[in-house]
């Protein structure tokens, strides 16, 4: 298996949001937004610090259509203003593809990059 193989390979598919399209994410008593989301770990857009690396947080994912997910993961590390989370609680694969399947109807452009 070639280096570039291995690297790619993941256990969970990611699904990057564009900015327009992100859910909405109360964690901890703050707002914020999704940037990227799998079933095992979520980058969340949440300005104003006070987290860090190790921290477990939970929170309540709203998605465009309405519908909700409960999600719960520690912080792994912290990227500027975003936090990527390993969730110990995520989101269904029904619901990451019914996301997939929205975004590729509704922001086409986004995936020929």
């Amino acid at each position: 298996m070639s280096d570039s193989h291995h690297d790619q390979k993941r256990a969970f598919y990611r699904l990057r949001y564009p900015e327009a399209a992100r859910p909405g994410v109360r964690i901890d008593g703050r707002d914020g937004a999704v940037a990227e989301l799998s079933e095992g770990g979520a980058r969340i857009v949440l300005a104003g610090g006070g987290v860090g690396p190790g921290q477990r947080l939970v929170g309540v994912v709203r998605f465009t259509d309405g519908g909700t997910a409960r999600i719960a993961g520690e912080v792994q590390r912290l990227d500027g203003d975003e936090v990527v989370l390993i969730l110990s609680v995520g989101v269904s694969l029904k619901r990451m593809l019914a996301e997939q399947q929205r975004l590729l109807r509704d922001y086409p452009s986004h995936f020929d990059r």
